[in-house]
This record gives C-alpha cells, structure tokens and sequence, in this order.
C-alpha cells in the first residue's frame, strides 16, 4: 500500500487531506470551485461504503457519490491519541 486511502474509505469523524485526484477535467473544476483541492483538509461527515459521502470541506458541506469519492486520494490526518479512520474493502 502506498500510505494513501480513496475519499470512499474514509468513515465518519476521519480526516484526510487531499493528494490527487483522478478525474475529467470539468469534475476536477466543478470540485476546485466547491473549495475542493490538492492540499485541501477533508473531514468526513457520513462515509461512503456503497452510497454517497458526505464530507465538510472548508467549513461548508459536500456530498460526493461513491463513484466519484473513490477517485480522491488522500493521506490520513490522525487526531492525537487517536487512530485515523478508514476501513479497508474486504476481497
């Protein structure tokens, strides 16, 4: 593993900040113009395991379908005392 979840794994309460983004071109402007981008901290309000995410970017709120969250890598941001928040799909 190369230390990077997709937006898709992250649960509730998990904070990541975003490292790349494999997408069209016109997502990844529609995304930047949400506040969404490379470098930018996400917290995750509701995970995405099947369905959509929603994650607070920025101080406001955006909900992402899962199709689209798997494609937003991030690294993990672990609260002190605490262990980050992501699940890993089971084969």
């Amino acid at each position: 593993m190369d230390g990077t979840v997709a937006l898709s794994q992250l649960n509730a309460g998990g904070r990541g900040r975003v490292i790349a983004m494999t997408l069209p071109r016109d997502l990844r402007h529609r995304l930047t113009s949400m506040g969404l981008i490379v470098g930018t901290e996400v917290t995750c309000t509701r995970g995405a395991r099947l369905g959509p995410c929603i994650v607070g970017v920025r101080g406001g709120q955006v909900i992402l379908g899962h199709a689209l969250a798997k494609n937003i890598r991030l690294t993990l941001i672990a609260d002190p005392g605490k262990k980050a928040h992501a699940h890993t799909p089971t084969p």
